[in-house]
């Protein structure tokens, strides 16, 4: 049997989350089904699950209440994927048994592929992805005939059509459109589908809106479900707000929101959002905790403990993370991972074994969830902490895999490692510059500042000004110190750029406040770079090591 989320944690820390989250009626819920899973007693779970949906099919529960007395479906366990594979083939016939194996393979589908664009997710993230889905779509496809409102199954179908994943049987957006009058939950879905991020319109989200208020009346919606048709409108367009740079508009459109829909959780979970980029993190931690008390899932208690970190609540962080992994969160398992090896590196000789022992179980859980954090931090410890030979060896087989799912920092350290042929990687800057370029695009600064190094001395590539400039120019956006050394020599002296002095006087000041030292450097530079010969003679000579 697969690793379940580990435990040695929750006996610590878990006791130092509210009990609204730990006594919370979902997560009890949750609790029950996952035990009645991993113990294979597939009678008792339909016992348990069958009164809800004869309310649903009698029509006295809408599919948004049956998706909340159903918690389990919003688990992402990759360790629950075979029993639920058993339930269904103990219950063919059972609706809640096919919508359940399908929600958790799109779940873990997701969670393989990340959730970054197209062009920073790997070939692995993207092949376990399909690999989910091609099984999911036969519970879909049961699903769909197992009783007359099948809408859960096909919001199962909308989450794969979005991912650009087809389906020779059904196209579930045109399936959903006789479904959509008489289902909030698939209003919602399509909601999302139609913002123009992901290739619709405002033009198509208000007309959306207009019918779904006919339909609420005509339908007879819930109250709770009428006030959501308007919450989910002006979400998706304070999404677009955001998109489009202004945050401010944004949380200004939310608060609006939940005056009036004080109950909908989606919105106090993306109001947190928006207040953490703005680093106002009270309030993004006070409306993620409402969001949670609405309806606890992974991904909140996840960032719920990412913000924790922010303001140095590592303890309340750490419970959170562990919370997470309940409900199948692989970024809380490399979060874990990383607590743990900090906590490691400060423990005395005699607390160690015990630590060695919480971060196997939490790396195995983490690697069965396709973690790169993990596979990224088990690397870090081998490298920053064991350090002898044979475990740096270790630590860039760790930094392979990250990459290979995708991590942009393993990606890195391997291409420092093959440019400088150090710790027994071998001397390979084409490989190197490789690596670099994939962290690039990932938006890993460090790397922009190494692919600009390079193409503006030739080392490894082709010289070449103007990628020079366009790489060390995004890395100086980032506050990477030598690059904002290097764009300054590339505005003052027109290096890939039209030469502007009073543009690389500014980038200077701003460097000064990064770096004196480097600030002295970069004025050497410009003051003594009589050639540019001259100039990489003085600036690279003894260069610091990024």
């Amino acid at each position: 049997m697969k690793p379940s989320p580990p435990t040695a944690l929750m006996s610590t820390f878990n006791s130092r989350l509210d009990p609204e989250f730990t006594n919370h009626p979902q997560r009890q819920m949750v609790l029950n089904v996952v035990e009645l899973l991993k113990s294979r007693r597939f009678d008792a779970l339909e016992t348990l699950l069958q009164p809800s949906f004869l309310a649903y099919e009698a029509g006295t529960l809408s599919d948004r209440g049956l998706e909340r007395v159903w918690p389990h479906l919003g688990l992402q366990r990759v360790d629950l994927v075979e029993a639920a594979t058993a339930w269904t083939q103990a219950y063919p016939h059972s609706y809640a048994a096919q919508v359940f194996a399908a929600h958790l393979r799109c779940a873990v589908a997701w969670q393989a592929r990340g959730t970054a664009t197209v062009d920073r997710t790997s070939e692995k993230q993207f092949e376990v992805m399909q690999q989910h889905f091609d099984a999911a779509f036969p519970h879909v496809h049961r699903a769909l005939v197992l009783t007359a409102r099948p809408t859960l199954a096909v919001g199962a179908g909308l989450i794969m059509a979005r991912a650009g994943q087809d389906d020779s049987v059904h196209d579930y957006l045109e399936l959903a459109q006789a479904h959509l009058p008489h289902s909030p939950l698939l209003y919602g879905r399509m909601m999302w589908v139609l913002n123009p991020k992901w290739g619709g319109s405002t033009d198509e989200l208000q007309s959306l809106f207009e019918d779904a208020q006919t339909w609420s009346v005509s339908n007879r919606w819930s109250e709770e479900d009428r006030s959501t048709i308007q919450a989910c409108y002006e979400a998706e367009l304070a999404d677009v707000a955001r998109c489009e740079g202004d945050v401010d508009q944004a949380i200004s459109m939310l608060k609006e929101t939940l005056q009036h829909s004080p109950h909908w959780d989606a919105g106090h979970s993306q109001l947190a959002d928006m207040f953490n980029v703005k680093d106002q993190m009270q309030p993004a931690i006070d409306h993620l905790r409402q969001a949670l008390r609405m309806a606890p899932a992974a991904n909140r208690f996840n960032q719920l403990g990412d913000f924790y970190q922010q303001v140095d609540r590592d303890e309340l962080a750490a419970a959170c993370f562990e919370e997470a992994m309940l409900w199948g969160s692989a970024d809380a398992a490399g979060s874990t991972i990383q607590w743990l090896s900090e906590q490691r590196q400060q423990a005395n000789e005699p607390q160690r074994p015990a630590l060695e022992q919480q971060i196997a179980l939490v790396g195995e859980y983490g690697l069965q969830q396709y973690s790169s954090e993990t596979m990224f931090y088990l690397g870090s410890i081998e490298f920053f902490q064991r350090a002898d030979a044979p475990a740096k060896a270790r630590a860039y087989q760790w930094w392979r895999q990250a990459a290979e799912w995708g991590h942009r920092a393993a990606m890195f350290n391997l291409g420092i490692a093959h440019f400088e042929g150090t710790n027994g990687q071998a001397l390979n800057k084409a490989q190197a510059i490789d690596y670099f370029a994939q962290a690039a695009a990932r938006g890993h600064w460090a790397a922009h500042e190494r692919l600009g190094k390079a193409y503006l001395q030739g080392d490894g590539v082709v010289q070449n000004d103007e990628r020079a400039a366009h790489h060390l120019e995004i890395a100086a956006d980032g506050d990477n110190i030598y690059a904002v050394r290097d764009w300054v020599f590339c505005l003052w002296f027109g290096r890939g750029t039209p030469q502007d002095r009073p543009a690389a006087r500014q980038v200077l000041d701003r460097l000064k406040k990064l770096d004196t030292e480097v600030h002295a450097d970069a004025l050497g530079a410009i003051g003594l770079a009589a050639t540019t010969k001259h100039f990489f003679r003085q600036l690279f000579s003894g260069a610091k090591k990024v």
